[in-house]
């Protein structure tokens, strides 16, 4: 009778060490969901992983991993978890894993597969048209821009320490006294990669300059609750440092962009009811005329740019800045260099390096030009919050490329860096162009050149040739040279 026992025990063993793992790998998921959904992805990250060391092929986990790995910024991770869960369904599941194996393959500068893998994404697409078609097409003219050559038209240099911290640093501009102004999101976090302290979790705006080294300790823009809100970003100042505008944000996550000088309270700008959700403020004359530019959704996808003439706090006449620079993805960032009517702003949807791309689109007679993309400035990361005056050959940049400080990884957080332009800017005017969604690749060279129509073509020419004597046979005509010239 001993040995029927020793199954049994054996067999109840089996089955209850099964259910304890059961409930660990359900554990960690919840963990990792609850993460998830208050927008913490790194912790959310390594929650996943711990459900996955105890069951590392269940495809539905490995695409929360992917997920959060690719909001976090942790490119390499999510390339692999990306390509798994495709190899087993061929995208039957999650129909946008290929797409994002793509969009991870470009920011972490693997160009070759990524052209691989957004060629796959247009056979696949039976509408040539779709979103995800242009999109594709724009990536892979995006990855034979990463194969030309960068001009050494600006340098780039990234601020040191106390600035820059391994936290994210953001949105830098220059204000009164050429003191700097950026935002910063800073908290303590535990072993997991979460907020220790969610109420004291705000981003913040900052003021710090140069000092014989290096930079002066940032100072936190405070004052009470009517000047600047609980929590505050994208401050800019008028150039005259009279007035700043920024996005106030509450409590519970709603923003308005404000306006106050240096001593008066906060006021909301009115007019904006119909974008609720707007941000990202930049003040500019152009044509002589007060406007703000802003970031909203609304428009021809994902978050546009939006702009309206300003009469005192009241923002009248909001129209898009048009389907040249808006597109089906997200645009952001929005600056004015009234001193060239150039518009620097981020895509990630146009022809770019991968991730954000800053670009700039010329303002003439009143329309926005097809965007340029800055391939000097930009990495295959995110760039983004591009800041340039021509008429100093200065400006700022954000991003997350590799040699910002980082904790969690070499990509995972903001970091400001200084452009100082190398050569005098060349003034041009030009023609807006009239596709949506091309390459626009800037005509730096001819390579360059050749390089947009390869991305542009190919193109259908229609033109009538039955002339001039049409629906015969005729090899001549008794017709005049001055009449066939004429017609």
């Amino acid at each position: 009778m001993r040995a029927p026992i020793v199954q049994l025990l054996l067999f109840a063993s089996l089955i209850f060490g099964s259910n304890v793992r059961a409930q660990s790998v359900e554990q960690w998921i919840a963990w990792g969901d609850a993460s998830f959904a208050k927008a913490e992805y790194y912790g959310a990250s390594r929650f996943y992983n711990g459900a996955l060391a105890l069951e590392p092929g269940r495809m539905s986990l490995q695409w929360k991993q992917a997920e959060a790995l690719r909001l976090s910024n942790q490119y390499p991770q999510a390339i692999d978890l990306y390509e798994r869960v495709y190899q087993k369904d061929a995208g039957r599941t999650n129909p946008e894993a290929l797409k994002w194996l793509g969009e991870m393959q470009l920011c972490d500068g693997r160009y070759d597969d990524a052209q691989d893998t957004w060629n796959k994404v247009i056979q696949k697409e039976k509408d040539k048209t779709s979103i995800a078609a242009r999109r594709a097409r724009n990536a892979i003219a995006g990855c034979q821009l990463a194969g030309v050559e960068k001009s050494n038209e600006y340098e780039i240099t990234h601020l040191p320490g106390p600035v820059n911290t391994n936290d994210s640093e953001f949105g830098a501009r220059t204000g009164p006294d050429n003191t700097l102004w950026f935002s910063s999101l800073r908290g303590e976090l535990n072993d997991d990669g979460e907020v220790q302290d969610t109420a004291g979790y705000h981003v913040g705006v900052f003021s710090s300059s140069p000092a014989p080294q290096g930079w002066k300790e940032p100072m936190r823009e405070a004052g009470p609750p009517d000047a600047m809100g609980t929590s505050q970003a994208n401050l800019m100042w008028t150039a005259n440092g009279d007035r700043m505008y920024f996005t106030m944000i509450a409590p519970d996550g709603t923003k308005h962009i404000a306006t106050r000088t240096p001593n008066s309270p906060a006021q909301i700008l009115t007019g904006l009811d119909a974008y609720p959700d707007a941000t990202q403020p930049w003040f500019a004359q152009v044509d002589g005329n007060p406007v703000l530019f802003f970031v909203s959704e609304g428009g021809e996808g994902g978050t546009d740019i939006w702009y309206g003439t300003l009469n005192g706090a009241v923002v009248n006449d909001i129209r898009s800045v048009g389907h040249l620079v808006n597109s089906a993805g997200n645009e952001s960032s929005p600056s004015f260099d009234a001193s060239t009517n150039t518009l620097w702003f981020s895509s990630d949807f146009h022809a770019g390096l991968g991730g954000f791309d800053i670009f700039t689109s010329r303002l003439l007679k009143g329309q926005f030009g097809g965007p340029q993309n800055m391939t000097a400035l930009n990495s295959p990361a995110n760039d983004l919050y591009a800041v340039f005056e021509a008429t100093t050959g200065k400006g700022w940049l954000t991003s997350n490329r590799k040699g910002s400080f980082a904790a969690k990884g070499e990509t995972c957080c903001n970091d400001i860096y200084r452009i100082q332009a190398t050569v005098p800017p060349v003034m041009t005017d030009t023609i807006p162009v009239a596709s949506r969604d091309s390459s626009h690749i800037p005509n730096h060279t001819p390579s360059t050149s050749l390089l947009r129509m390869r991305a542009e073509f190919p193109l259908k020419l229609y033109f009538h040739n039955d002339e001039p004597e049409p629906r015969t046979r005729l090899t001549s005509t008794r017709q005049t040279y001055g009449t066939t010239f004429d017609a």
